[in-house]
């Protein structure tokens, strides 16, 4: 008798081998939320609605269409926007620094951007027609939100904030960001630093003109030398021919034989080049006093450029250490500074001049009570380039998005997106802006705000009628026997 436990065992093994196991398809098991998630994250990611037909085409095996996904953004932004502003209001009241800066893309396409430059909590992301006063004036203002507790506000050298930022902030400081104005000043800069640098290349190509003119001459005269050896010679060998023949020196009587005409042949045509090369070599050498004048004119104005540049370099390291100073030095270093720019004789003082001017807003922090708060260091607008820096891939995009729900909407959620996620490096790794800027919500993951379990989102029926009418079965491999799995995989 056959053990009974090796006797089920042989029987429950070959059961197992004859029947293929079937896994659930992904449509299957994913709810048209957890589909909602991937599509909204998608998109964030800088996929194109395209790529995110074709994922969820290819992998989930859900068909979805444009429409589908910009219905999706439509109602999420909606829900971006109410959390957005819930969160701008918990925000606001902690900001004592905002940043202020704008973007192009292409030539029609502004972006402005508002943020907190301690937490770096992003207030704004809008669009702008044009960089007027107004048109910065209503953005900042359409937000809604009193900022009652910002002290500082700090921009780049837009003319336009000059009128803004004190008809909408009306207890803040406007501060020029250090870095845009030290890029302007470089820039004016630049202008007389590529005239001497042009003029240090003629001054170059005049002194390798002469050079190459007395090399060029220098040939010539060797050139002249070898031709008159050869002429001499030519002419001994002349005379040797006519003393073995009894040919006297200019006998006219003589006939004229083969050799006495191949020298007369030969010496004339030598004469002929000798003259031409003294006659070049005189041109050549009539020629270098020109080249001289023209290198001394070239050395005079380079020597005038470069001490222009060098002037200029001076001012502008001046004023690149007049940013730098605290408080305590800054009234001595701003009267010396302007006694300099004054005297000063170079048209980059008198740039200086109506810099200073066009933009008062540039010294506004050295008092002690605001340069505590708003070093030099803080003084930039880095923060909000830098976000401008993360999210240069879907602006690229931007561009081609339109004035439309849609655009506002994505715009939204990509707002949500930054304030929620933390990064993922550096010394605030773990810890998004909104919990920088001292709020805890419940969440940090904008997927769950935007879609939390107990929120109808309608945009999502559609998919969820599309499942249900969805048949797996038809996707679903046939069961097979050993053979036949054999046989399909050979």
């Amino acid at each position: 008798m056959k053990h009974p436990k090796t006797t089920n065992a042989c029987k429950n093994k070959k059961k197992i081998t004859n029947e293929l196991t079937i896994l659930p398809l992904p449509a299957e098991v994913l709810n048209p939320k957890d589909i909602g998630r991937m599509i909204l994250d998608l998109k964030v990611k800088d996929n194109s609605y395209n790529e995110v037909i074709d994922f969820c085409n290819r992998i989930l095996g859900v068909p979805i269409t444009k429409e589908n996904i910009m219905d999706l953004i439509v109602e999420a932004g909606k829900r971006a926007k109410q959390l957005n502003g819930i969160y701008d209001e918990l925000v606001q009241s902690r900001v004592d620094k905002l940043v202020l800066d704008e973007i192009f893309q292409g030539h029609h396409n502004c972006y402005l951007g508002c943020a907190d430059a301690t937490s770096h909590y992003l207030f704004m992301l809008k669009d702008l027609e044009h960089r007027s006063e107004e048109a910065i004036k209503t953005a900042i203002s359409e937000r809604g939100l009193d900022f009652d507790n910002v002290k500082i506000a700090i921009t780049d050298g837009l003319q336009s904030y000059n009128e803004a930022i004190p008809a909408v902030l009306e207890d803040a400081v406007h501060i020029l960001c250090q870095v845009h104005a030290y890029r302007i000043i470089l820039r004016e800069q630049d202008t007389y630093d590529r005239q001497a640098e042009k003029a240090y290349t003629l001054l170059k190509a005049k002194r390798q003109a002469i050079k190459d003119h007395r090399k060029a001459i220098q040939r010539k005269q060797q050139q002249l030398s070898r031709k008159i050896i050869k002429l001499q010679r030519k002419k001994q060998k002349q005379i040797a021919y006519c003393q073995a023949n009894g040919i006297k020196p200019y006998a006219k009587n003589i006939p004229w034989t083969s050799e006495r005409l191949a020298f007369k042949v030969q010496l004339n045509i030598l004469r002929l080049e000798v003259k031409s090369q003294s006659i070049t070599i005189a041109n050549m050498k009539r020629k270098i006093p020109l080249l001289q004048r023209d290198l001394y004119t070239a050395t005079i104005a380079f020597e005038e450029k470069k001490q222009v540049s060098l002037q200029t370099g001076r001012l502008v390291s001046q004023f690149h250490q007049l940013l730098k100073t605290t408080p305590k030095e800054f009234s001595h270093a701003l009267d010396q500074f302007q006694k300099n720019i004054n005297r000063s004789k170079y048209l980059i003082a008198a740039k200086f001049r109506a810099f200073l001017k066009d933009h008062p807003e540039l010294f506004a922090a050295k008092t002690p009570a605001l340069f505590a708060i708003c070093p030099p260091a803080v003084s930039t607008t880095n923060i909000i380039e830098g976000i401008f820096g993360l999210i240069r891939p879907l602006l690229t995009k931007a561009r081609h998005f339109g004035d439309n729900p849609v655009a506002d909407a994505f715009f939204e959620i990509i707002r949500l997106h930054y304030n929620l996620t933390p990064p993922y490096t550096g010394p605030n790794n773990g810890k998004s802006p909104l919990v920088r800027a001292g709020i805890h919500p419940k969440t940090n993951d904008y997927l769950d705000a935007l879609l939390p379990p107990d929120r109808k989102i309608d945009a999502l029926s559609n998919l969820n009628r599309k499942l249900k009418n969805k048949s797996p079965q038809k996707n679903r491999p046939q069961k097979r026997g050993k053979r036949q799995q054999i046989q399909s995989l050979g």
